[in-house]
């Protein structure tokens, strides 16, 4: 979705509390982070213009509303996972067979302001269990507010978030540690004449792992860091529903003041993206190159192709097909950084009116950049680790409960010895009833936080 010219209205929606949350959609084809430390294997990417979409809803059947403010209560659990990973070849077993629990109680409010926009607030704590280790559990959440305007021909989008998670840190530790991203994003979108808008942005955010000094995890500290972006482009929207951007992004990365080896690095990112959905077909990719210096001299600049596709085939009413590709940088543990690279494809069926499931398989590869020794006498370490990923989900919907439930496991070929490895991920969904009460209820991952 577009600006429209200062002469039209927003009065085709269905309730004027919705008007301005368009802008929500402003960044879809723009913003990313610098470093993209996990993304969840199988995964088809998905644009903003769903969470926009499941704003409107939320707004639309929010259970509150008294006066102009629209509430919407919500208890539930988050997270519910076993992860189980094998011996490596000392023999040693890490984090094996562990339970995970994240669930906990808060409030989605949302309030109209005049006619053109709306200001969101989401308050959700929740309390995350480590089975094991009861210095890693804690208290964890998702807090922010935003204004999401509609100003004529100008859309605009302001928010302030923080988020304490338990969460996957990266295909190099595939491991949930508890983290912390705090972040403030303003954005543009202005409509030019015909189908053409421009677009800006910008943002700072802090990344910071939340695992204790001298705990299990506490390595992943190294890698805390300030990250300023922002950029903008222009973007064409055809009357069939086809999105086209392209853009500039500008990175500087700061490490953390605690941080020993400093990772900071600035440098940009040109980009095209397209969004196109049909009846029979969704499409979603970005592209782009991006360069960075590090401040560093032991690290060597980056210089790579990066981006992400991913694209859905409905074949028939109960079956669709989709491939998905990502290349994106990584902040490595162990090296400098790591260029992540994965393709694969998955087929999704409708086995009754209530029961669907669907398979994946994906191919994947991580190249780790060494240090480099300035003075030429060290050779580098070349480090690539191969994996082979594949799962099945089974959602169960009926007019009560939605269950889902999902496995997959992940296989680790290194070209340095002793870094093999496999990791088997076991998680589970529900969400409860349509009454009053049980409303409120669900379990598993329950979407953006707006």
């Amino acid at each position: 979705m577009r600006p429209k010219s200062s002469s039209s209205s927003f009065t085709s929606f269905r309730s004027p509390i919705l008007v301005g949350i368009a802008a929500f959609v402003v960044a879809s084809s723009s913003a990313q982070a610098q470093f993209v430390q996990y993304t969840t294997p199988g995964d088809v990417l998905r644009t903003e213009v769903i969470d926009q979409e499941r704003l409107e809803q939320s707004m639309e059947t929010a259970r509150w509303r008294v006066g102009r403010l629209f509430a919407d209560p919500w208890i539930g659990l988050t997270d519910l996972s076993i992860v189980s990973s094998s011996e490596d070849d000392d023999g040693v077993v890490t984090d094996r067979d562990r339970l995970r629990v994240s669930g906990g109680a808060g409030i989605r409010a949302y309030v109209p302001v005049g006619s053109r926009s709306t200001w969101a607030v989401h308050v959700l704590p929740e309390y995350s269990w480590v089975e094991g280790d009861s210095d890693r559990s804690r208290l964890n959440g998702r807090y922010g507010t935003g204004l999401f305007a509609n100003l004529g021909g100008a859309l605009v989008q302001a928010t302030v978030t923080r988020r304490d998670t338990l969460e996957f840190f990266s295909q190099e530790l595939e491991r949930q540690t508890n983290r912390r991203e705090d972040q403030a994003k303003l954005a543009f979108e202005v409509a030019l004449r015909g189908a053409f808008s421009i677009f800006l942005e910008g943002s700072f955010a802090e990344h910071r792992s939340l695992e204790d000094e001298d705990s299990t995890f506490d390595i992943t500290r190294g890698l805390d860091r300030d990250v300023v972006t922002y950029g903008g482009g222009v973007r064409l929207e055809s009357e069939r529903g086809l999105r086209l951007g392209l853009g500039l992004e500008i990175h500087d990365v700061e490490s953390a003041d605690e941080v020993v080896l400093d990772r900071s690095s600035d440098g940009e990112t040109v980009f095209v993206a397209a969004d196109y959905r049909r009846d029979s077909f969704d499409l979603t990719l970005r592209l782009g190159h991006t360069s960075l210096d590090f401040e560093n001299p032991l690290i060597s600049g980056l210089s790579e192709v990066t981006g992400n596709l991913g694209f859905r085939r409905r074949l028939s009413e109960r079956v669709a097909f989709d491939v998905f590709a990502r290349s994106s940088p990584a902040l490595s543990l162990t090296s400098a950084y790591s260029i992540d690279e994965s393709f694969g494809a998955g087929l999704q069926f409708r086995v009754s009116n209530h029961l669907a499931a669907r398979v994946f398989y994906q191919l994947g590869e991580n190249r780790f950049e060494d240090f480099a020794d300035p003075a030429g006498t060290i050779p580098a370490i070349s480090r690539v680790d191969e994996s082979d990923t594949y799962g099945v989900a089974l959602t169960v919907q009926t007019r009560w409960v939605n269950l889902k439930l999902s496995g997959r496991r992940s296989e680790y070929d290194s070209s340095l010895p002793g870094l093999d490895r496999d990791n088997t991920i076991v998680q589970g969904g529900l969400s409860v009833g349509s009454s009053v009460l049980l409303g409120f209820f669900s379990l598993g991952s329950e979407g953006g936080a707006w």
